[in-house]
């Protein structure tokens, strides 16, 4: 065996030196490239034979048509897609043979062993898709270098380690490797990931604190991590992932961190916190997160208030927060959840009633308030939830009777109030609830007995109202027995049930148990209080719960009609004063007046001293009620007012519609409100108008006031103003504007003089405006413009030949010197120039010169090509005369060819110019004598290559490369020669593997397998199976292979029409013969449904009433004239709907005369009459109703 390795590894050698340089190239025999040796590796170590789809490999060298395959133009491969294609084995180390592969896919196959490393150095990759194998061993940390990567799929398999620290790639997008056995800490090199979108690591050992570094992972959209170990508080960082959509850390043990300011995470949906050790108070920010649709927090140890405000979070769709440690009450505002369709906060320390607003939730779906403290009672409100299925709120404080619209949550099929206190007759309405398929009101004060529709019930829950105060057991209601009413408690009255107003009256109950307590509508309670006092001051009900000593309840009430006589005083209560006096009239009549100055028939005769009269009316009924009323009766004198009024000319005055615009004295009559004279005497004044002349005359800018008024524009202006006696005052202007004169002045000086304006002396130049006044008293502007001019200096550098003369203002200089002469500007001011004299001496040059051949020398305006000797006169830069003598040479062009090899990396240099690139270059130099050198280079540049692999041998073994042997593991560099000379390195981590074996236990489904190694396993036993490891190494594993049988089931169900029958999420709703798939345990197994639907019912009856009587129907009495509709369940358990239409026959009244002598008697129905008078009996018709 040692002697195969031996080879194996050569071969790898030969691989690696040949196959790296000779990636796409075909040889010349006709062989094909390493990438078909590449590619028909991958399918002989895979099973391709067995594959699903195997179309053109191995057939020819065009690897590019193979099925799987994709190529770019020049026949590189650069996708490898076999996702679902049935590959089998491992994956044979070549991919040093593809370097450029872009997209590798093996999804859902059975490959098994270490990924490949050469797959972490394909620096063009970019998808790589493992998941849902078999591969074991580490995840190479290569891949998270690798500078293309944008999709990294591992998830499903059987990858261990951890995640490297040294993670640099900015272009990976999804990283999902959930579902191995991944262990150690999340590094803080995730923060890397700038490009990050989807990140699953659920379901391995990661643990340790969730590194802060993810904050820095901007583009993060979805975090799922559920069912790791991690730990701490969530860091604060997450606030800065705008783009999180998802984060899922259920079932880890992260301890706190919902302190996070949540408005910043704005595109968060999901949170899943479930079953962590949470222990922070309810975040009440996370509010702020507007577009969340999921919260999850069950099972921690979150405390606090639920904040009012969370109705807020209008698109959240679940809410579960049960099994923590909520306190206090459930805020109003959980009203404002209109989209959620789960809400669940059981298992808390919730207190409060249940707020009415929770009725206001139309979506949801499973409302669970159980096991908490909450107290008050079922709110009706709860029956307007129109999709509610599930509604527990059993083990709380809760009282009072069930709601008698319970009736209306018919899509319930989950229904538990047990362990509270309610109490009360249970409802028929709740017997109409068909869907239910779990239902308990156990342990509770109810009473009564059960509605006969509750028969359903027996099926669902035999226990589901029993520890009540019914007068019956459950469980004997549902074996058959009858119930009797409890008739222990009634209220009676002391005067019946007819009262007059005012009056005492007591009530009391027949049954006067010792210990009971009673608790009365008025407000009494009290134990053994089965007597109380009222004065009832309108018609009312009273009612009395009494609670016995075994905690049962029962109630009664009667209605007691108080006699409310209706008085009223028909006369007006105002009148105007007459000394006749007033009869005053009220209904009804026949009572008695009393009150100031009028008599018993209510004649009221007023006086004049006074206005206000007190009268009261009495009046007594048949039956000796009496009722008083009173009033105020006023009356109203004449009155006389005097106005003394003033008005302008032209103006009037009114007064009760007259209108009056002459001075004068009026009396006018009028009447008052109440209907009374009034009379006006009326002293008229009439002012006349006021006018006034004024001539004005202002300055421009300035202007005049008149009234209130300003005026800056000349003008005839007519201003009307009011006198102090209110009336017009006419003020007639004339107004004059005198304007403004300017004056623009432009003068100049010599440095040092003065200008000077208006007694004002300038001295610099510039602008300046000077303000005057002109015998008007006005504003007159001076606008000068002063220039200041300069003493002029000016410096002249002249130069004269020898023998020459310079004249500067009438002066001449012929000696070199500096001089100054002083003149005049053509503004009279100085003007100094200041001379420097140079004087040339004439001169004679010698050159000696070279010239390149084809080149021109030039001296003055000759130019010399030839070798000779020359003497030109020219003249000198200074202008004087100069004689230059030539000697001149030529020199020959130089031409150079080279032709040059070197190695990547090596420094070639060509006049300064580096040569990076093979080619042909032509350079032109310069040579020692300064002439052109021509240089033709054709040079070739061979590559380095560097190559990063990993091998692996068994222990005992070696690796030879490069002539050194490797028997130790560790990483490792060797450089070697290529043909051409230039350097090849290979980088590589040598594993050495030992030897060893395996216990492996599979529990399978019938009709399943294990293979190993090509052999099938297909019963049960233990089987010892001699491998060599995917190292080549010697490997024993020690099958155990057991059976787990499949257990099918066979199900009848019924249903009604319209109604649904649900089986694992199957809705089923037509009749028939259905098989259904069960996923559970390992193997799962088929369920068969046979599907009944059955039809419902529907009756009419026709029946009358008498008035004020009624009829019962189920135990409902029905009392008003209509149509009613009830819902039963047919002998089918389907709706059987009794339509009832109810009329009811009005009170026959008949009025008869009778009578008899004195001493007879006369028999009226049951009464004997004797006496003079009026009387009424009830007799019974021939439709059985009263007749009257």
């Amino acid at each position: 065996m040692g002697v195969t390795r031996g080879h194996t590894w050569s071969c790898i050698c030969r691989t690696i030196f040949f196959s790296a340089f000779l990636f796409i190239v075909e040889t010349a025999d006709g062989q094909c490239d390493a990438q078909y040796d590449a590619l028909m590796d991958i399918y002989n170590a895979t099973s391709g034979e067995n594959w699903n789809n195997n179309d053109n490999w191995g057939s020819d060298c065009d690897i590019c048509d193979w099925y799987g395959i994709s190529c770019d133009v020049n026949g590189n491969v650069t996708g490898i897609n076999l996702y679902n294609n049935g590959l089998s084995g491992s994956l044979p180390d070549v991919f040093f043979s593809l370097p450029f592969l872009e997209n590798f896919d093996v999804y859902n196959c059975d490959l098994n062993g270490p990924i490949p490393a050469t797959l972490s150095s394909l620096n063009n990759l970019r998808h790589l898709n493992l998941s849902r194998n078999r591969f074991t061993g580490d995840i190479p940390r290569e891949f998270f270098r690798l500078p293309q990567i944008q999709n990294l799929y591992l998830r499903n398999n059987l990858l261990e380690g951890s995640l490297p620290d040294t993670i640099t790639s900015s272009t990976l997008i999804n990283l999902w490797i959930n579902n191995n056995s991944i262990s150690g800490i999340i590094p803080s090199a995730i923060g890397n990931l700038s490009s990050l979108q989807t990140f699953y690591f659920y379901r391995n050992n990661i643990n340790g604190n969730i590194p802060p570094e993810i904050g820095q992972s901007g583009a993060l959209r979805i975090m799922s991590g559920y069912n790791n170990q991690l730990a701490g508080n969530l860091p604060s960082t997450l606030e800065a992932l705008s783009n999180l959509e998802e984060l899922n850390l259920s079932n880890n043990n992260i301890s706190g961190g919902l302190g996070l300011n949540w408005s910043g995470l704005s595109s968060l949906k999901v949170i899943n916190l479930n079953g962590n050790s949470i222990s922070d108070p309810f975040p009440s920010g996370i509010t702020q997160a507007n577009n969340l649709e999921e919260l999850r927090m069950n099972n921690n140890n979150v405390s606090g208030n639920l904040p009012a405000d969370i109705g807020d979070m209008g698109n959240l769709e679940i809410l579960h927060l049960y099994n923590n440690r909520l306190s206090g009450s459930i805020p109003y505002g959980i009203g404002g959840l209109l989209s959620c369709a789960e809400l669940d906060l059981s298992r808390n320390q919730l207190s409060g009633s249940i707020p009415s607003e929770i009725g206001d939730l139309n979506s949801i779906i499973k409302l669970k308030l159980n096991e908490n403290n909450l107290s008050g009672i079922v709110p009706s409100s709860l029956c307007s939830l129109p999709q509610v299925r599930e509604l527990k709120l059993d083990r709380n404080n809760l009282s009072g009777e069930i709601p008698l619209c319970i009736g209306d949550l018919t899509t319930l099929t989950v229904l538990n109030m047990s362990y509270n206190q309610l109490f009360g007759q249970p409802p028929e309405s709740l017997g109409l609830l068909s869907n239910l398929t779990q239902i308990s009101f156990f342990d509770n004060h109810l009473t009564g007995c059960y509605p006969d529709n509750y028969s359903g019930f027996c099926s669902i829950n035999p226990l589901a109202f029993e520890n009540n105060c019914m007068n019956l057991g459950f469980q004997e209601f549902c074996s058959g027995s009858s119930c009797s009413v409890d008739s222990a408690l009634y209220i009676l009255s002391s005067m019946g049930e007819t009262v007059c107003e005012g009056e005492t009256i007591e009530l009391s109950t027949i049954s006067d148990i010792d210990g009971w307590m009673y608790e009365w509508s008025t407000g009494d309670s009290g134990i053994n209080l089965d007597q109380i006092s009222i004065m009832p001051t309108q018609s009312a009900q009273y009612a009395v719960t009494v609670t016995t000593t075994d905690g049962c309840t029962y109630s009664d009430a009667i209605q007691i009609q108080v006699v409310d006589i209706q008085v009223s005083i028909l006369s007006d209560v105002e009148y105007c004063f007459q000394s006749s006096g007033y009869q005053l009239d009220a209904s009804p009549g026949g009572g008695v007046w009393s009150g100031d100055h009028i008599n018993e028939s209510g004649l009221l005769i007023p006086i004049v001293s006074l206005m206000d009269y007190e009268i009261f009316y009495e009046y007594s009924d048949v039956n000796g009620c009496v009722k008083t009323i009173d009033t105020i009766i006023r009356v109203n004198p004449t009155i006389e007012t005097d106005i003394i009024a003033l008005i302008c000319d032209s103006e009037s005055y009114e007064v009760g519609g007259e209108i009056f615009e002459l001075e004068g004295h009026y009396d006018v009559t009028l009447q008052t409100v109440s209907g009374c004279d009034s009379v006006v005497h009326l002293d008229l004044t009439v002012n006349a108008t006021e006018e006034t002349d004024v001539v004005v005359s202002i300055c421009e800018g300035d202007s005049y006031e008149v009234g209130g008024e300003v005026f800056d524009v000349a003008g005839v202006y007519d201003v009307v103003l009011q006198t102090v006696m209110g009336c017009d005052s006419v003020v007639h202007l004339d107004l004059t504007v005198n304007a403004t004169e300017e004056t623009d002045v432009v003068a100049s000086i010599c440095e040092g003089e003065g200008y000077e304006v208006g007694g004002e002396v300038f001295e610099l130049e510039g602008y300046y405006d000077v303000t005057l006044q002109t015998v008007m008293g006005c504003d007159s502007i001076v606008h000068l413009d002063l220039t200041i001019n300069a003493t002029e200096e000016t410096d002249v550098i002249a130069s004269i030949c020898e023998g020459e003369v310079y004249e500067v203002g009438g002066e001449v200089f012929d000696v070199e010197g500096v001089y100054d002469v002083v003149l005049q500007t053509i503004f009279g001011c100085d003007s100094i120039i200041i001379l420097h004299l140079t004087v040339y001496e004439h001169s004679q040059v010698d050159i000696w010169a070279s010239i390149c051949d084809g080149d021109m020398y030039e001296v003055g305006d000759e130019t010399f090509s030839e070798a000779g000797a020359y003497s030109i006169n020219l003249l000198s830069s200074t202008g004087c005369d100069s004689i230059v003598n030539l000697s001149l040479s030529v020199q020959q062009l130089l031409v150079t060819d080279i032709i040059e090899t070197v190695c990547s990396g090596e420094i070639y240099d060509v006049g300064g110019e580096v040569i990076e690139e093979s080619g042909e270059y032509q350079f032109i130099l310069e040579s020692s004598s300064g002439c052109d050198s021509i240089v033709n280079l054709d040079i070739m540049i061979y590559p380095d290559y560097d190559i990063y692999t990993d091998f692996q041998i068994c222990e005992g073994e070696s690796l030879l490369l490069g002539g050194e042997e490797f028997n130790q593991p560790g990483s490792y560099d060797v450089t070697l020669l290529t043909s051409t000379g230039c350097d090849s390195v290979i980088v590589f981590n040598l594993e050495v593997n030992q030897e060893y074996q395996s216990s492996l236990v599979e529990e399978l489904c019938p009709g399943e397998s294990v293979i190993i190694e090509n052999e099938i396993y297909d019963e049960e036993g233990i089987y010892t199976i001699d491998l060599q490891s995917i190292s080549g190494c010697d490997s024993t594993i020690i099958l155990d292979l057991s059976f787990t049988p499949q257990e099918d089931e066979y199900l009848e169900a019924i249903i009604c029409n319209n109604d649904t029958f649900n089986l694992n999420g199957n809705i089923f709703t037509e009749e028939g013969v259905y098989t259904i798939p069960i996923e559970d345990g390992l193997c799962g197994h088929d369920i068969t449904l046979d599907l009944t639907v059955n039809q419902s019912d529907y009756s009419f009856i026709d029946t009358s009433i008498c008035y004020g009587g009624s009829i019962e129907f189920l135990n409902e009495a029905i009392t008003d004239e209509g149509e009613y509709f009830f819902t039963l369940t047919n002998s089918y358990g389907c709706d059987s709907i009794v339509e009832i239409q109810v009329y009811q026959l009005p009170i026959i009244e008949h009025f008869t005369s009778w009578a008899i002598c004195p001493g007879d008697t006369f028999n009226f129905g049951n009464a004997i009459l004797t006496e003079t008078g009026n009387y009424e009996e009830v007799f019974i018709n021939d439709n059985g109703c009263d007749s009257l």
